[in-house]
């Protein structure tokens, strides 16, 4: 696609954006209609950087996984010296192709010629960390003339996806016989869930207005991205060191920090673990700020969602000072399910019950709204004062509302979930970069083991089959 963002060079064009439009439109179509059966074809779960989404569905060895696709089209290609040259590119946008956990397939589309070129992201720089240091606004690409999109160019990219995923599951798998992943995954749910939060407060607009409680702000959500940072950096502690996988997570280290650091340029001068000094002083783009927090969060929530998706189960036994879940029959209503979860808090394992429900067992045979199951933010006591999330139907059986962190514990441990069951987290909802409250799903649809987030305002109605995942209070 050719937007104002990821622009080529105004010779690769004709004339006006409209025209621009429709050429990169042609050259998606054009793109789209030369997948391999059973590769779909579908929209960005977010507009940063990217055309489209592959999903395999082909029963290959490849079936379910999924890549990013960045199209770039034009009329009159420039080639030269056995490169397909494309300049003009954001620097901004093509942060975001680090940024993610999936690959992103960068394609070069000559619409009048019908012909087309491919590279991987991370192939496109001798050095990606010099281009994540890099101040320049604009980027030229370069993607090998002989990286031509057609049945060869096809087995090759089949080949790379194997290669690629196979190294990353073998990071993952490593990572959880060494004990390490789960604490991983908890820490980024943490972290992402309290840099959502902070999405709420706008950057103050100069130095010069810091109040003390903006100051506080400020430094909270810088320390919450190092520790972001930290949590990925432990994992490739655990990676063979020339491995793709770890090529990769650098790379995703490396572009994440540098979008960081182009809103906070003295996020490293900050210690990690205080002590902080009264007269520490901030360094911030309020701009960037608002621009590069949806971005980040996305990031880290596609993290989690990769490192707690399509995994094999870990061959060792479980490490019960992290998490275990349990099943055993009986619950508090009938026919519920009682499991039990292992999370870490601080230093000291605590057990905590889980109880999933219908929406039919908490009383509400032809669905409910979210105001009704969960309760909302304006609920209040006995006495008329203010008691979030205490009038759900679900306080009223004895159940809690559960930690945000609960769905990335409970989605890494549930490699058996039944084909179709799609677990509705009970939590306080979260406001995601959209500003829309949501709550975490652990599902198993055709497209295999997922956590994602769905909306949850107070007046959204959920229907009488819908399980939600609530907890029982600490077990013994």
């Amino acid at each position: 696609m050719t937007d104002d963002e990821l622009a080529d060079n105004p010779a690769d064009e004709t004339s006006g954006s409209g025209w621009n439009a429709h050429i990169g439109d042609q050259g998606e179509i054009w793109f789209a209609s030369q997948l391999p059966l059973g590769w779909v074809w579908q929209p960005p779960r977010r507009d940063f950087g990217k055309d489209g989404l592959i999903v395999i569905r082909d029963r290959s060895d490849l079936h379910n996984l999924e890549f990013s696709v960045q199209v770039k089209t034009s009329e009159r290609p420039v080639i030269q010296d056995g490169s397909v040259v494309k300049s003009g590119l954001s620097r901004s946008s093509l942060m975001y192709w680090f940024v993610s956990p999936l690959p992103t397939l960068v394609v070069a589309v000559d619409i009048v010629e019908r012909r087309a070129w491919y590279a991987w992201h991370l192939d496109l720089f001798e050095s990606p960390a010099e281009f994540f240091r890099s101040d320049q606004k604009t980027v030229t690409i370069r993607i090998p003339e002989r990286n031509r999109l057609n049945e060869e160019g096809w087995a090759q990219i089949r080949r790379d996806l194997k290669q690629h995923f196979g190294s990353l599951r073998d990071a993952v798998n490593d990572a959880t016989a060494s004990s390490r992943l789960l604490p991983i995954v908890n820490s980024l749910a943490r972290h992402a869930s309290n840099l959502l939060k902070l999405t709420k407060i706008p950057p103050p607009p100069n130095k010069a207005k810091v109040t003390k409680e903006a100051g506080m702000s400020v430094l909270i959500e810088q320390l919450e991205h190092k520790s972001v940072l930290s949590a990925v950096r432990s994992l490739v502690k655990h990676v063979q060191p020339a491995s793709s996988a770890a090529h990769h997570l650098q790379a995703w280290i490396e572009a994440y920090e540098a979008t960081v650091l182009s809103a906070y340029p003295n996020l490293n001068a900050i210690p990690d673990n205080g002590p902080f000094d009264s007269n520490l002083q901030f360094s911030f783009a309020p701009k960037n700020i608002c621009e590069i927090r949806p971005r980040l969060i996305e990031a880290a929530l596609d993290m989690i969602m990769w490192l707690t998706s399509r995994q094999k189960p870990a061959e060792s036994e479980a490490n019960t000072d992290q998490i275990e879940v349990l099943q055993e029959p009986g619950g508090v209503t009938k026919d519920a399910l009682l499991m039990d979860a292992f999370r870490k808090v601080g230093n000291a394992p605590r057990k905590v019950g889980l109880a999933r429900v219908t929406v039919t067992e908490l009383g509400f045979s032809t669905g409910a709204t979210t105001r009704e199951v969960l309760g909302t933010e304006d609920d209040v006591d006995g006495d008329g004062n203010l008691a979030p999330f205490s009038a759900g139907k679900g306080c009223e059986f004895g159940l809690e509302l559960c930690p945000a962190d609960v769905a990335s514990c409970l989605r890494l441990e549930y490699t058996d979930q039944p084909l179709g069951e799609r677990l509705l987290i009970a939590m306080k909802p979260i406001r995601s970069s959209d500003s829309e409250p949501r709550i975490f799903v652990v599902e198993h649809s055709d497209h295999g083991l997922s956590l994602d987030a769905v909306r949850a305002r107070p007046d959204d109605t959920w229907q009488a089959d819908d399980m939600f995942v609530f907890s029982t209070g600490e077990a013994e």
